[in-house]
């Protein structure tokens, strides 16, 4: 959960307050596709219970910490901005570099020609 991570520094108390209310809704939401089932006696899609299960369980989440504001206006791109970036190595023209040749032994070309 990166808005847990993302809020980790505000947090008070559990250090993960969304994924727990996240699991909770979740399986909630579940049991409430199984009672579907027994009820209409007919297969239910999961889907249509787990999804608001878990918007419930966040914005009941946000609502009591005070954080609606910052669930609702919260994007993945800040986080992925701060992620240090991979830079590729100085050696990426390599292969373009010429090497020297092992003395006693010649080198075939692209062409299978012998370089002189």
């Amino acid at each position: 959960w990166r808005f847990d991570e993302h809020q980790l520094g505000t947090c008070s108390g559990m250090k993960r307050p969304y994924f727990i209310a996240a699991m909770i809704g979740y399986v909630l939401a579940v049991v409430t596709t199984y009672a579907m089932l027994i009820v209409f006696e007919s297969a239910q899609p999961a889907l249509l219970y787990i999804v608001p299960g878990l918007l419930i369980a966040a914005v009941i989440t946000a609502a009591a910490r005070g954080e609606i504001k910052a669930l609702v206006s919260y994007s993945e791109a800040e986080d992925d901005q701060q992620e240090p970036q991979v830079t590729p190595s100085n050696n990426e023209n390599a292969s373009s570099e010429k090497k020297t040749p092992v003395p006693g032994t010649t080198e075939v070309g692209p062409e299978g020609k012998k370089d002189q």
